[in-house]
């Protein structure tokens, strides 16, 4: 039987990926760069994390979206 390396689903993911936006003639939207440079230290923000329940009804935009991928 045959076992997918690391490398060869990389290249699946990305050949797929690929064969989708043309096929449906999406364009791949540019980003910004997310920003890694913070008031808050890792160690203060993971003392401090929570799940929220809540959610708005207001979309993200693509700095947000950035920021979280």
């Amino acid at each position: 039987m045959y076992r997918l390396l690391k490398k060869d689903k990389i290249l699946i993911i990305f050949l797929l990926t690929f064969i989708y936006f043309n096929l449906y003639g999406k364009d791949f939207i540019k980003l910004s760069p997310p920003c890694y440079k913070g008031n808050v230290t890792l160690e203060e923000t993971l003392k401090e994390r929570r799940s929220v329940r809540e959610f708005s009804s207001y979309p993200l935009n693509l700095q947000e979206i950035s920021q979280l991928l």
